[in-house]
């Protein structure tokens, strides 16, 4: 069963995300995040990932997932508050200095 701890809100034209992001709670995520998106071309997306508790490796895939939807409708996007467990694990997979121009 999921864990429902996974949030994700938008306020100030900001996304939020707090609570644990794994394997369980990408999808819903990623889901909730959809409604919460801006479509406009050459919008700047930012989302805050400082309340994010716990995470694995599906965080990075949630992460890509939001830059591969930035480049579909041409806009920029930024992530703020990388919890360190996530940047570990851009670090053990070698793709850090790939993903460092969207931090």
């Amino acid at each position: 069963m999921p864990n429902m701890d996974a949030v994700i809100k938008k306020q100030d034209d900001k996304l939020y995300v707090s609570g644990q992001v794994d394997f369980a709670t990408v999808p819903i995520i990623w889901k909730n995040s959809l409604s919460l998106l801006s479509n406009d071309k050459g919008a700047k997306l930012e989302i805050d990932c400082s309340g994010i508790t716990s995470s694995t490796s599906a965080a990075i895939a949630l992460i890509l997932e939001w830059i591969q939807y930035s480049k579909a409708h041409q806009q920029s996007i930024q992530f703020t508050g990388m919890p360190q467990q996530i940047i570990s694990i851009m670090e053990a997979a070698n793709i850090k200095k790939v993903l460092d121009t969207y931090f």
